[in-house]
């Protein structure tokens, strides 16, 4: 999308998007579960009591986990893409022996695997034209379309 429309949208922009939309519709949400749900108790014990202390590999991930986000909300500022800052931060994991061999066998390599798709589905379409295509097909025959790939999936599905 970059190199054809001239878009440039980075995770911070994204995210000034993204989280008043997502703050109002948790508001939303959060009236609607407690109308529907009344509450019988006025007042909720929350005291978390820490379990342990942090010790050195959680003090580790807690770093490398605030370094990777802030290299990613400033991307726009020193050109690092985003795709080598979470290459960077996973290999930070393994180089400092956070991500041991257990905990990569313990990876839930389907999602993993299906979201890589996606991705590399959409770039593909991307490249191909596909998508612009698509976006210029008459509204009504697009929507028509939709409604009937809407309903096989659905059947699909149950």
């Amino acid at each position: 999308m970059d190199e054809q429309h001239d878009i440039h949208l980075r995770f911070l922009d994204w995210m000034q998007m993204a989280v008043p939309l997502a703050l109002v519709l948790l508001a939303i949400v959060a009236l609607v579960l407690h109308f529907m749900f009344r509450p019988k108790h006025k007042t909720v014990d929350l005291s978390i009591s820490p379990k342990r202390q942090l010790d050195r590999c959680s003090s580790g991930v807690i770093v490398i986990a605030l370094l990777t986000v802030i290299l990613w909300l400033t991307s726009g500022q020193h050109g690092i893409p985003e795709a080598l800052i979470g290459l960077l931060a996973a290999g930070l994991y393994a180089a400092t022996n956070l991500l041991d061999k257990e905990a990569f066998k313990n990876l839930d390599w389907d999602v993993l695997i299906l979201m890589w798709g996606g991705l590399a589905l959409g770039r593909g379409m991307e490249v191909s034209g596909l998508s612009f295509t698509y976006l210029l097909v008459d509204p009504a025959s697009r929507l028509s379309s939709d409604a009937h790939l809407g309903f096989w999936f659905y059947r699909m599905n149950t």
